[in-house]
């Protein structure tokens, strides 16, 4: 026969239930508040005690960017990567920049052989992108053009406050692009497939 709980039982079984519901509430609401952009309103469904979702993920749709949207794009970072050659080698350096128009102004640190090469215009090629590792979501924008090293003191004066340097880092050289060729792609989540 089984025994009955007793009321001192029962009234502590009711305040510990209150308790977790209470601690509970903010993070429901917390989860409730977040934006979980293209699964917004997928639910897990219980079936049978299994759980199983409502709809696939989106799959990734690729998108050509036109020239301003790939320019506006690259307004929102600070930096990318310069490609040039180097004793007839491809070389890559990661870098700090800003929009300056429909040009780019690039700051690095001095380096005696890239210096000399963006003495005289020469053509490089920039990239820069925005891409979510998780989703594998984002784009990512080219710019193939000629570079030069920006020389008058007080132009490079107010670049070297226009660019953010990394934390440790000085920016020695500045160096305008003026884009030739602009490319820039999108993968953005498509519709969720039902």
């Amino acid at each position: 026969m089984r025994s009955r709980s007793s009321p001192v039982r029962r009234r502590y079984s009711f305040m510990l239930r209150g308790a977790c519901r209470d601690r509970l509430a903010p993070l429901r609401r917390e989860i409730k508040a977040r934006d979980f952009g293209p699964y917004q309103g997928v639910r897990p469904v219980r079936d049978r005690g299994a759980v199983q979702q409502q709809a696939t993920p989106p799959a990734p749709v690729s998108s050509q960017l036109s020239r301003d949207e790939s320019l506006r794009l690259l307004g929102n970072v600070t930096f990318g990567r310069i490609v040039f050659i180097s004793r007839a080698m491809p070389a890559l350096r990661f870098v700090v920049h800003a929009m300056d128009g429909d040009g780019l102004l690039i700051g690095l640190r001095y380096e005696p052989e890239l210096a000399a090469l963006l003495r005289r215009v020469c053509h490089v090629v920039y990239e820069a992108d925005m891409l979510d590792a998780a989703t594998r979501l984002g784009w990512s924008v080219v710019l193939t053009g000629g570079a030069g090293l920006v020389e008058e003191p007080q132009e490079v004066k107010q670049a070297q406050i226009r660019l953010q340097a990394w934390p440790g880092e000085l920016v020695d050289v500045v160096v305008r692009l003026r884009p030739e060729l602009v490319t820039g792609f999108r993968v953005a989540a498509g519709p969720l497939a039902r």
